[in-house]
């Protein structure tokens, strides 16, 4: 005799469906990035109390990316199945408009860091050590937001409730969070992938911005690097 709690109808256990079907926990959409705007912003405020504002703007970024960075190591720890799904889906950064903001900040960021060099002729350990947390913290920054953008397009729904997917993965299972850490780093520092495929379109378009954005950002870390080398000798 067939277990009532182990199949229906319709071949589906019970306890399957419900857990696709329950409700998410509620929480803050967005909220790892209105906290990130929020330290950033009063990080600034509060520095500028004491420092030029493009001290202050690369100094606060460099905090609120590092609350950021460690807010994400609770990712690698996802062990229950279905917890880097649930995350991703809350995570994520959102639509077009939260990624473009995120290219204004490290816009507004390097800005800065310009600013800084061109007003010294002469960068002492202070100055030189800002702009080198400032420049790895941004690299950091981005490819993680770009990170978890793959992770929730991966886990975005179709109508039947299953994974969109569209990056194919060499092992085969469900991706942890380190796959899409691996990915979104892999493309920011080579433009191109490694291992992984890429099966849509869709993503295949935010690739390709993603590397034309990393293309330009390098570029532009390349010649700040000359003028710090060139300012310290």
């Amino acid at each position: 005799m067939t277990n009532p709690r182990e199949t229906n109808t319709d071949g589906v256990r019970p306890e399957r469906r419900v857990e696709r079907h329950m409700p998410r926990p509620a929480n803050v959409r967005h909220g790892r990035y209105i906290l990130f705007v929020s330290i950033f912003a009063f990080a600034t405020l509060g520095f500028r109390m004491a420092v030029p504002w493009d001290y202050a703007i690369a100094v606060g970024f460099d905090v609120a990316s590092l609350i950021f960075i460690l807010s994400a190591a609770v990712n690698w720890r996802a062990g229950r199945p279905g917890a880097m799904r649930d995350q991703a889906l809350r995570d994520d950064v959102g639509r077009s408009a939260l990624l473009l903001l995120t290219v204004a900040i490290l816009c507004l960021v390097l800005g800065c860091i310009g600013s800084l060099l061109e007003r010294r002729t002469h960068l002492g350990p202070t100055e030189i050590g800002i702009v080198v947390v400032t420049l790895v913290m941004a690299f950091l920054f981005a490819n993680l937001v770009y990170a978890f953008h793959y992770a929730r397009m991966y886990y975005d729904q179709c109508a039947d409730g299953a994974d969109r997917g569209g990056l194919a993965f060499p092992s085969g299972s469900d991706p942890s969070f380190a796959d899409f850490v691996n990915f979104a780093f892999v493309l920011g520092m080579t433009y191109q992938t490694a291992d992984v495929g890429i099966t849509r379109s869709d993503i295949r378009r935010v690739s390709t911005v993603h590397g034309l954005v990393a293309f330009f950002f390098n570029i532009g870390v390349l010649a700040l690097t000359v003028n710090v080398v060139a300012s310290a000798l």
